[in-house]
C-alpha cells in the first residue's frame, strides 16, 4: 500500500530511506549476483511491484525452484578467480585430509584390538568405564580433555587451561554426543572422529577442512 504522505521529507530523513536501502541491499544478497544497471532495474521495479501489492511478473511459488538456481548460477559465475582457485584448493586438501583420516582409522583398528567403531563412523576406545549411570543427549556434563590432530598436534586443551568445561551434549560436534554417552562419570575414552560427525570440510581456526580428530576426553560429571 502506497503512503498518503505528501510532506517533503528533510536532507537528514532522506539519508535515512537512503542507508536504509543500501542496508537492504547487503542483507539481501544481491551484491553476489554482479548485476548490470537493467538488472538491478528490474530487480527495484519487482521491490516497487510488491510494495505497492501488485501481482508479481512471474508465480513465485512456480517458479520458486528455477529461480534459485538461476540466482546460484550467477552467484557462483560472480565468484572472484582469487577466491575461486581457494575453494578449490580447500575442497582438494579436504579430500586428502579426509582419506588420510580413513587410513589413520584403519590402522588405529588393525593395530588395536580395543578400538571400536559404529555406524556413524566414530571409534573409540574406553580406557576407563566410569560409573554405570551413562549419560543422554539431553544431559549436562563437565569434561576435560584434549583435541589432536591426527598427526598429534594439538589445537585445543581444557587440560593446558587448568580448567574442565561444562556443556550439554546436544549442543556439541555429533561425534561428542555420540562418544561420551559411552561412559559414565569417572570415565576415560579415546574418539576418533572423522570430518562429517566433526566440524566438516571447511577449514575451521586451526583445523584444516575434512580433518579426522582425536579427542581424549574424562567425563568428571553429568548433570541431567
Amino acid at each position: 500500500m502506497t503512503s498518503t504522505n505528501t510532506e517533503t521529507i528533510s536532507e537528514k530523513e532522506a539519508g535515512y530511506l537512503e542507508t536504509y536501502g543500501w542496508i537492504i541491499s547487503q542483507q539481501s544478497g544481491i551484491t553476489q549476483f554482479g548485476l548490470n544497471n537493467e538488472e538491478l532495474a528490474l530487480i527495484i521495479k519487482g521491490i516497487k511491484t510488491g510494495y505497492t501489492g501488485e501481482q508479481a511478473a512471474q508465480d513465485p511459488q512456480l517458479v520458486t525452484q528455477e529461480m534459485q538456481d538461476y540466482l546460484k548460477k550467477r552467484a557462483e559465475e560472480n565468484i572472484p578467480p582469487a577466491q575461486k582457485a581457494a575453494m578449490t584448493t580447500g575442497v582438494e586438501n579436504a579430500k586428502k585430509n579426509i582419506a588420510d583420516g580413513k587410513t589413520f582409522i584403519k590402522n588405529k583398528v588393525s593395530e588395536n584390538i580395543n578400538v571400536k567403531g559404529t555406524e556413524s563412523g566414530l571409534h573409540y576406545e574406553i580406557h576407563t568405564a566410569g560409573s554405570d549411570a551413562k549419560p543422554t543427549a539431553t544431559d549436562q556434563v563437565k569434561v576435560h580433555y584434549e583435541g589432536k590432530l591426527i598427526d598429534g598436534s594439538v589445537f585445543d586443551s581444557s587440560i593446558a587451561r587448568g580448567e574442565p568445561i561444562t556443556f550439554g551434549l546436544n549442543q556439541v560436534i555429533k561425534g561428542w554426543t555420540e562418544g561420551l554417552q559411552l561412559i559414565g562419570e569417572g570415565g576415560k575414552i579415546t574418539l576418533y572422529i572423522p570430518s562429517d560427525i566433526a566440524y566438516g570440510n571447511s577449514d575451521q581456526s586451526s583445523i584444516p577442512g575434512g580433518s579426522t580428530l582425536v579427542f581424549e576426553v574424562e567425563l568428571i560429571t553429568i548433570n541431567p
